[in-house]
C-alpha cells in the first residue's frame, strides 16, 4: 500500500466514524420519538380529536413523525450509500475530496435537510401558537413574536434553497465562516433561538400571573392543572434554548474535518435536528401524566403537584372565590375541561376528570 492510498484510506476512516456517530445519535432520538409518539397518539385518539387544539397536536405530532421517519431514513441510506460508493464500488481513480463530498451530500442529503428545517419551523410556529392562544385578549403582544416567526420562516427557507443548489460548496472546503451560505445559516439560527425564547418568556409570565393569582387564593401548596402544563411549556422551551445556543457556539468553532471536535459538532446538530420532532409528542405525554419534565427525569417536586382528591375538599370555598373570564360573564370551571379552555393545548388528564374545581387568571380564557 502506497503512502498515498494509506492517507486516503485513513480520509474515509475517519469520515466513516464522525458518520456513524451522527448515525447513532439520530437513531437513537427516533426511538424515542417512536415511544413519545405510541404514547401521545394512544392519548390523543382516547379522548376524541374533537376539540380544535386537539386536533392540531395531534397534526402536528403526526407531521413532525412523518419529517422525522424521513430525516431518520435518510440518514441511514446516506450512510449505507457512502460504504457502498466508496468500499463497494471501488474506483481508487474517482475517489477525490469532490466525489466524497458529492457521496455525503447527494439527492438524499437534500431531502433530508428540507425535512429537517421544516421541523425546525414547525417547532418555532408551535411555541409562538401556544403564546398566542394564551394571550388571546392582548394580541399586541403577539406582534413581534410572529414578525419574528415570519422572518424565521423566510431565511430558512432561503438557507434550504442556497443549500439546495449547491452554492454551499465552494466556501464548505475553502472553511470561509463568513461566506454567504454561511451567514445565512448562522442568521436562521439565531432567529429560530430568538423566537424561542421569546415565546418561551411570555409563556413563563402567564405561569408567573397564575402562580400569583393562586397565590392570592391561598392555593400556593398545589399546583392547578394549567399551572402544570405552562412549566412542562416552559422547561421544554429552555432545554430547546439550550439545545440552539450549543449548536450556535459550535458554529463559530473552527472546522477540522473528520476530528473529535467534527464528531462533537454533529451530535449536536443531531439533537437540534431531532428535538423539534421529539417536542410535540413528548409536551403531549408529560402533560398527560401531569408531572413535570423535572419530575419525569426522576427529580421529585410531588408536595406541589395538585391533587385532585383534595378538590371536593376546597369545592365549596374555590367556587366562591375562583372564576373563568371578567366578573359580569364570569363562569366556573370543571377540571374535565380541557385545555381547549385553560390554555388551548391539549387535554387534561382523565384521571382529574373526576372532580370539579373552580381556577382562573388571565390564562383561563375561553380558545375554542
Amino acid at each position: 500500500m502506497t503512502p498515498t492510498d494509506a492517507s486516503l484510506l485513513r480520509i474515509v476512516g475517519l469520515d466513516m466514524l464522525v458518520s456513524l456517530a451522527s448515525t447513532l445519535t439520530l437513531t437513537f432520538l427516533y426511538g424515542m420519538l417512536v415511544l413519545f409518539f405510541a404514547f401521545s397518539t394512544a392519548s390523543l385518539l382516547k379522548r376524541g380529536l374533537k376539540a380544535r387544539p386537539t386536533k392540531i397536536m395531534f397534526a402536528a405530532t403526526l407531521t413532525s413523525f412523518v419529517l422525522a421517519t424521513i430525516s431518520w431514513s435518510c440518514e441511514v441510506a446516506s450512510y449505507a450509500l457512502y460504504i457502498r460508493c466508496l468500499l463497494v464500488d471501488i474506483n481508487v481513480n474517482s475517489i477525490t475530496a469532490d466525489f466524497i463530498m458529492d457521496v455525503e451530500f447527494a439527492f438524499i442529503g437534500l431531502l433530508q435537510n428540507w425535512a429537517v428545517y421544516l421541523l425546525i419551523i414547525m417547532s418555532d410556529g408551535i411555541v409562538i401558537w401556544r403564546a398566542w392562544v394564551l394571550f388571546a385578549q392582548d394580541r399586541w403582544i403577539m406582534i413581534a413574536p410572529c414578525f419574528m416567526f415570519f422572518a424565521t420562516c423566510v431565511v430558512n427557507v432561503a438557507y434550504i434553497s442556497f443549500y439546495s443548489r449547491g452554492d454551499w460548496k465552494a466556501p464548505f472546503k475553502a472553511n470561509h465562516p463568513l461566506s454567504s451560505i454561511n451567514i445565512v445559516f448562522e442568521s436562521a439560527l439565531a432567529l429560530s433561538i430568538g423566537t424561542n425564547a421569546v415565546g418561551t418568556l411570555l409563556i413563563l409570565y402567564k405561569l408567573w400571573a397564575h402562580r400569583e393569582f393562586r397565590h392570592s387564593l391561598a392555593l400556593q401548596n398545589e399546583r392547578s392543572p394549567a399551572q402544570q402544563t405552562m412549566l412542562i411549556l416552559v422547561e421544554s422551551g429552555v432545554v430547546f434554548l439550550g439545545i440552539q445556543l450549543a449548536n450556535l457556539i459550535t458554529c463559530f468553532i473552527p472546522f477540522n474535518r473528520s476530528s473529535a471536535l467534527d464528531c462533537a459538532q454533529e451530535v449536536v446538530w443531531e439533537l437540534y435536528a431531532m428535538f423539534p420532532a421529539l417536542y410535540p409528542s413528548m409536551v403531549v405525554y408529560i402533560v398527560d401524566q401531569q408531572c413535570s419534565l423535572a419530575e419525569t427525569l426522576g427529580f421529585n417536586m410531588s408536595p406541589l403537584r395538585f391533587k385532585p382528591e383534595d378538590a371536593e375538599m376546597r369545592l365549596g370555598m374555590e367556587q366562591q372565590l375562583a372564576t373563568i373570564g371578567h366578573l359580569p360573564s364570569a363562569r366556573t370551571v370543571r377540571i374535565r375541561d380541557t385545555l381547549d379552555s385553560q390554555v388551548g393545548v391539549i387535554p387534561l388528564p382523565r384521571e382529574s376528570e373526576t372532580a370539579e374545581i373552580t381556577q382562573t387568571d388571565g390564562v383561563g380564557n375561553s380558545s375554542s
